[in-house]
């Protein structure tokens, strides 16, 4: 019964000395170099075991705020003043669900290395990010940067007020941002169109942003069907709205699994209609499985019966065994626009969006 009681007061002693410590340095009265008094000295000082001490000071080291040399003793650190370590901020369930954002954290892990810097990958069970966790790394200095994706206008000014160097890919036009150039998207979309000859065309998107309704990214689905709509008709195209299928609201990215399913349902729903699009666009590149596979079992033969125009991320590996177009971005580009974008935040650079081009590729 004793020790149970005893546990609790250690946990917060422990607590006790390294918060006693964590202020000192950080508010500069132990300066960089400085020589703490060795376990012994602390633990009576403090009145505790030695061991005690030895876990206190252990989360100090972990913090990156003291070192700790055979010999000699236990110093504080010199604070990092530039940037040395970047936070590649995703939430878990989607780095492991979804290629593209492993790719990305990849890209960027590529970009920050080429500068010297370290890429250190932060992913959160159950959303995009922590703000205590960030702002825990961020005043002990183990993070001098954030860099993440797909976050909501909400998310984005939680990590606004963080007041660290960030760099987000988003579909809105945020300060900070780098985004797919929505206009190269819809353009190489129907320049795809155009060299069919078809007149007739039919959209699978699970996305609610890109690429015909960008200012309206959590619009309901008609809001997107009247702008893609609105397309058809500059171009003097046909289009209805039962061939036209999107996803779920302000879901950007979704796993590759919700992605494949609901662009087979969508095809094999367009499809069943007596009247079908001559062409099909779809997007993103999550979908292109799941329409592979509905036309394949409806036996609608491509290029003679249905034309495709798909979204490919160039870096992912996709294998289509039938003749379609291709609308293409790049990761590696996606990823070295963030590392400028949050270089300009680091050195105190107004971050004006930046956006990159998509191509059409035959």
């Amino acid at each position: 019964m004793s020790g149970a009681m005893e546990q609790p007061e250690k946990r917060s002693l422990r607590t006790r000395i390294a918060d006693y410590y964590r202020e000192r340095i950080l508010s500069g009265e132990l300066p960089p170099g400085s020589k703490l008094e060795s376990t012994l000295e602390l633990s009576q000082r403090f009145e505790t075991a030695v061991g005690n001490v030895q876990k206190a000071l252990s989360q100090l080291v972990a913090e990156g705020l003291i070192s700790r040399r055979p010999n000699s003793g236990t110093f504080v650190n010199v604070r990092k003043t530039d940037l040395q370590t970047v936070g590649l901020c995703f939430a878990e369930e989607g780095y492991y669900a979804n290629a593209f954002v492993r790719e990305l954290a990849n890209q960027l892990k590529l970009r920050l290395r080429e500068l010297g810097l370290e890429g250190r990958l932060l992913l959160t069970p159950g959303g995009l990010f922590e703000r205590e966790q960030l702002q825990r790394l961020f005043r002990y200095n183990q993070l001098q940067g954030v860099i993440t994706s797909g976050i909501s206008p909400e998310e984005y000014e939680q990590l606004r007020k963080l007041q660290l160097p960030f760099a987000v890919l988003t579909g809105g036009r945020y300060a900070n941002g780098v985004e797919v150039n929505n206009t190269s998207i819809m353009n190489c979309y129907f320049e795809a169109v155009r060299e069919t000859g078809c007149r007739k065309v039919g959209l699978v998107s699970v996305s609610h942003g890109p690429p015909f309704l960008p200012s309206d990214r959590f619009g309901k689905p008609y809001r997107i069907y009247r702008g893609f709509v609105e397309h058809i008709r500059r171009r003097a195209l046909e289009t209805r709205e039962s061939w036209c299928c999107f996803g779920r609201r302000g879901q950007d990215f979704p796993t590759t699994a919700e992605a494949e399913f609901f662009a087979y349902e969508a095809v094999k729903r367009i499809f069943s209609q007596p009247e079908r699009p001559e062409v099909l666009l779809v997007y993103p590149d999550p979908c292109n499985y799941g329409v592979l596979l509905a036309l394949e079992q409806l036996r609608l033969r491509v290029p003679e019966e249905v034309k495709l125009v798909l979204y490919r991320n160039r870096e992912i590996r996709q294998i289509c065994p039938v003749p379609a177009q291709r609308v293409t971005v790049s990761v590696a580009e996606l990823a070295a626009a963030l590392v400028r974008q949050l270089l300009r935040g680091f050195h105190g650079q107004a971050c004006a969006p930046l956006q990159v081009d998509c191509r059409l590729e035959r």
